[in-house]
């Protein structure tokens, strides 16, 4: 795990035409490396925005940790926005929205 501060963009893609991952890059985010049973990594940014301020990981969060699929890593302050990168290709479809537990 690897908190970088920054700045607190509006994350809405359509306010930054041409540059939608701007405040992925820029905002206030803590990433998560994580590797399944199969070895594979998977790259989690849980970014803040305006009026968040605060991403809070669960005391538990550890490096070498064993989590479960669908389990709540953080807390965000009044809302904001998950990054991830997958080892593998997903099943859903550009824009798609998903709720954890779901699988993708």
């Amino acid at each position: 795990m690897e908190r970088i501060r920054g700045k607190l963009l509006l994350l809405r893609p359509r306010a930054y035409p041409g540059r939608p991952s701007l405040p992925a890059m820029h905002n206030e985010r803590v990433n998560v490396d994580l590797e399944d049973l199969q070895g594979r990594h998977w790259f989690l940014s849980i970014v803040g925005g305006p009026a968040v301020a605060t991403i809070q990981m669960l005391p538990e969060m550890q490096i070498g940790k064993t989590i479960e699929i669908g389990q709540k890593l953080a807390s965000f302050y009044m809302g904001s926005t998950c990054c991830i990168a997958s080892p593998i290709k997903p099943h859903t479809s550009l824009h798609q929205s998903v709720s954890v537990g779901q699988p993708f």
